[in-house]
């Protein structure tokens, strides 16, 4: 499946390194059962690279850095690319100095958020990210589209026991059914509007803290799907406990 998936990749033109590295993120995905983000994403980036809304060839730049943060643009590519840059700094950055942070933007699909929280494992390190998206909304449309796709997850390192890895799109179960959200309201209004609390954050440290505006896509607009961002931020497990 890796050799397919790294074949279909460099075939649209994004070069075999970025193909490899696209190839095993959807490979583990799969692996671990999160399918929802795993092979089967590859029509969708095809289909995208091919009809010209994303850049195959980005030039994934590093804009600004301090001694603890960083920003990266992703030049209208996939986001796995700038995602998976700003998290291996950024874990540099929280070995020396207890915690960093970072934003990416101009991009499209990260993938799972699981994928760069689970890197900061092997580190002793804490971590959460997150991910907007530049939104057309509709006021004659639901609330709940108010609050994106909204992806999240955190970690946190085991020792001598497994991981905790939560990795959730915490809006999922009241858009995937629209015509029984009425019905969801009366019967559980606290879980709708937390799952659109959550999703406000997602929007606002994931999306608008990354430059990404709400109906106005830039003008021209070279790349139309790539309108992501992500945000992470992590910090090391002894500033606070062994």
């Amino acid at each position: 499946m890796r050799s397919f998936l790294e074949s279909a990749a460099d075939a649209v033109g994004i070069g075999q390194d970025h193909a490899r590295l696209l190839a095993q993120f959807l490979v583990d995905n799969d692996l671990r059962g999160v399918l929802s983000h795993g092979s089967r994403q590859i029509r969708r980036y095809v289909r995208e690279i091919t009809s010209g809304t994303v850049n195959p060839t980005p030039d994934v730049k590093i804009v600004r850095e301090t001694d603890n943060s960083i920003l990266v643009d992703g030049d209208g590519g996939l986001g796995y690319f700038p995602a998976m840059l700003a998290t291996q700094k950024a874990i540099e950055k929280a070995k020396k100095t207890g915690m960093a942070t970072y934003v990416t933007r101009n991009h499209a699909h990260i993938g799972a958020a699981g994928n760069y929280t689970r890197m900061t494992l092997d580190h002793d390190l804490l971590c959460f990210v997150t991910s907007g998206m530049r939104l057309t909304l509709n006021p004659a449309e639901s609330v709940i589209l108010g609050a994106g796709a909204s992806p999240m997850s955190f970690s946190a390192p085991g020792l001598e026991e497994p991981a905790i890895l939560l990795d959730v799109g915490v809006t999922h179960d009241v858009q995937a059914n629209p015509q029984h959200l009425d019905e969801l309201i009366k019967i559980a209004p606290g879980i709708v509007l937390r799952a659109l609390g959550y999703g406000a954050i997602c929007q606002a440290w994931g999306g608008l803290l990354t430059g990404l505006s709400v109906n106005n896509p830039p003008d021209p607009d070279p790349y139309p799907r790539a309108n992501q961002g992500a945000m992470a931020f992590m910090f090391r497990i002894d500033l606070f406990a062994d």
